[in-house]
């Protein structure tokens, strides 16, 4: 059972948005189709028809929960992207860890290196508006051999600041998608760079502006006959740790943590507040 996402649904979707905060020290917070509704934090961004995101069960058994997000691009000019608002301005300094779990599936037909990669909208030279992508692609980092296909792979993008991140455009011409830099570079040549968002989406995209989310999982243009799937996205700032678990429907909490820090709103409608959350854990515990 899928929850299908398409290029055709970004003008309501893009007025969509996130369930979790980054304030907790280490939090899980669930993603659903929920989540893209107004208030959520999640957003389509710049997905390009036909390209289709999708909330499923599955594939195989991903890393948290039962579900995860499919991203799929049949020929070249689609783009499929799920972006937060949860970053926006953060100082790309702050930031102290940041990866994610990746499924390539045997359905795919392209380029066996590719799958779903992160992308960071951000602002190198402080001017308030975001002036490139910042791209992660598995294969950049640990080389072609290392993605597999019909398996769950985890992807630290961050490793101490030496995982490879290029930028797009010119904006870095000595880290561009040939020649990927360490985090840890990109951000000693900018020092105040930060996480922004859009003011538009960009060619091909819908034309919603400003084009919300700034950071988040991609499969960009170029990559056709690629079936992938991302799940437990996370991102660490200051040593604050937030895991973004997708799932098709959103599952019950199992402990009272789970509640806390706003993570009774990650159930849908299940609960009026933290304390309704806390009394349902309470009561499954009774024999």
């Amino acid at each position: 059972m899928k929850r299908l996402l398409t290029a055709a649904l970004l003008t309501t979707a893009l007025m969509l948005g996130a369930v979790a905060t980054a304030s907790a020290a280490d939090t899980t917070a669930t993603v659903t189709p929920a989540n893209l509704l107004p208030g959520g934090h999640w957003y389509p961004a710049d997905t390009r028809a036909p390209g289709t995101g999708t909330f499923e069960n599955g594939p195989a058994t991903p890393p948290l929960g039962t579900g995860s997000f499919e991203l799929r691009t049949a020929t070249a000019p689609e783009k499929v992207q799920l972006f937060n608002d949860l970053y926006n301005a953060t100082a790309l300094a702050t930031v102290d860890g940041i990866g994610y779990s990746s499924y390539r599936d045997p359905a795919s037909s392209g380029d066996p290196a590719v799958l779903a990669a992160l992308n960071i909208r951000v602002d190198l030279d402080g001017g308030g508006t975001p002036d490139a992508y910042m791209v992660f692609e598995p294969y950049q980092d640990q080389g072609t051999a290392a993605v597999l296909t019909g398996a769950w792979q985890n992807w630290d993008a961050y490793r101490g600041g030496a995982a490879k991140w290029w930028v797009s455009g010119n904006a870095v011409p000595a880290c561009g998608q040939a020649t990927p830099c360490a985090w840890s570079t990109i951000v000693g040549l900018f020092p105040n760079a930060t996480v922004r968002e859009g003011t538009s989406c960009g060619p091909g995209a819908a034309p919603v502006s400003p084009c919300p989310g700034s950071l988040g999982v991609n499969q960009g243009s170029g990559n056709p006959g690629t079936v992938s799937n991302a799940d437990a996205l996370y991102v660490s700032v200051g040593g604050n740790k937030t895991t973004f678990n997708f799932e098709l429907t959103p599952p019950s909490p199992t402990n009272t943590d789970e509640c806390k820090n706003g993570g009774w709103m990650n159930y849908g409608s299940a609960f009026k507040n933290q304390g309704d959350c806390v009394s349902y854990v309470v009561q499954r515990r009774q024999p």
